[in-house]
């Protein structure tokens, strides 16, 4: 979707603003989460410096998930940066340079994407066909938490009777020790601990 011939790239670069297709969003938002009504955006700028290519730009989704905790449905935009310079030839693990290895003149002086990271990934890219799309497919999908929650102290369910704990409390704390627990009971007193609840 992202393929540019290099040769055609004017030495002004170039700046793309458009729409990402449904089914990419999809695929790039995985098992955990749903894409919105609202359409995906990306923008960014290609630019030459020398024998290697900068992109800076973002993508902007929106999508529904279910908290990993209360198990409520809750709708996020996530702004996803990303910040590449793009190399010619065949990827070499044990020679690959690092980002900061990389000689690139004006890096990233001209581009009007503030929020893009100070450190560039280094892509490979082989002939005159440089396809961004993997690049920046892996940025976005980096970009998301593995497992979704609604906010870092999300209280979650009771486990015993299920009530959202955010929403309220339940009387399930105040029920006898735990059978399991109950042999530990006189360990517990002695170092004035308190046992587990059922």
């Amino acid at each position: 979707m992202f393929t540019y011939n290099v040769d055609r790239i004017p030495s002004a670069g170039i700046a793309i603003d458009g729409e990402l297709a449904r089914d990419t969003v999809t695929f790039l938002l995985g098992d955990h989460y749903r894409p919105t009504s609202t359409p995906a955006t990306i923008r960014f700028e290609l630019q030459r410096r020398g024998d290697n290519l900068l992109v800076d730009g973002e993508t902007r989704l929106e999508f529904e998930f279910e908290c990993g905790r209360c198990a409520e449905t809750f709708t996020r935009e996530e702004t996803v940066p990303f910040s590449l310079v793009c190399i010619q030839g065949a990827e070499d693990a044990a020679h690959a340079p690092a980002s900061d290895d990389v000689d690139v003149d004006g890096l990233g002086e001209e581009s009007s994407f503030s929020a893009a990271p100070t450190e560039r990934e280094v892509h490979f890219y082989q002939g005159s066909a440089l396809d961004l799309e993997p690049a920046i497919s892996e940025q976005v999908v980096l970009a998301l938490p593995d497992w979704p929650v609604c906010t870092d102290d999300c209280k979650g369910l009771c486990p015993n009777c299920g009530t959202n704990l955010n929403n309220e409390a339940c009387t399930c704390a105040t029920k006898g020790v735990d059978p399991r627990w109950a042999a530990l009971g006189t360990l517990k007193a002695a170092i004035g601990g308190t046992l587990p609840r059922s």
